[in-house]
């Protein structure tokens, strides 16, 4: 529902999911009628896109988001990279990205999953852990459980920055546009992180 169309894109974006288990996934989806393969123009590949049944999921699962972050029930302290950056993702406001274009690299203290990336363009966007990527326009260093606060909203990025938790490394003009380039699950308005 947030982008990602092709198996690597997809599998990228859940690198704790074994490729076995998510090909085994996405199988089982197809055959409930939720996902159909299509092939890309001029490739030789396929997609995932959703049927209309998966688009009527939509609404269910942007609710159940919501009614999740409401009520706080996910533990700060026992926060999940991969997810983390798929929820960031997710939430990404595009019209307030400059160009419509970033590579953020996440740079985390701590875990298993010590770097991760969102890459968002107007064509394609994806969260990713593992390798090093080019072309990084803004480096954001902080814990794991910081930035999911932040994106929940139980602490501002202003204060958060003031205290050292989190710290940037880019231009300006991105320094200052990260805390508005995200909204909640399940909602359109642009979700402040807190002035800068």
């Amino acid at each position: 529902m947030a982008g990602s169309r092709r198996f690597n894109e997809i599998h990228r974006s859940m690198p704790t999911l074994s490729r076995t288990m998510l090909s085994t996934r996405l199988r089982h989806l197809e055959r409930i009628g939720v996902l159909c393969r299509r092939p890309i123009p001029h490739t030789a590949h396929h997609g995932y896109a959703l049927t209309l049944a998966g688009q009527s999921l939509r609404r269910v699962l942007e609710e159940l988001g919501e009614w999740t972050r409401q009520w706080q029930l996910e533990a700060s302290n026992d926060t999940d990279v991969p997810l983390l950056l798929w929820r960031l993702l997710e939430s990404i406001d595009r019209d307030a990205i400059p160009n419509g274009k970033v590579c953020i690299e996440f740079q985390f203290s701590g875990g298993a999953h010590p770097r991760g990336w969102l890459h968002v363009d107007p064509v394609r966007s994806a969260a990713c852990i593992g390798d090093d990527e080019d072309d990084v326009d803004l480096v954001v260093r902080t814990k794991p459980d910081v930035l999911n606060d932040l994106w929940r909203g139980r602490r501002s990025c202003r204060t958060t920055v003031e205290r050292g938790d989190i710290a940037f490394t880019g231009p300006p003009q991105l320094v200052r546009g990260f805390s508005n380039w995200f909204r909640p699950v399940g909602d359109t308005r642009p979700m402040s992180l807190g002035a800068m």
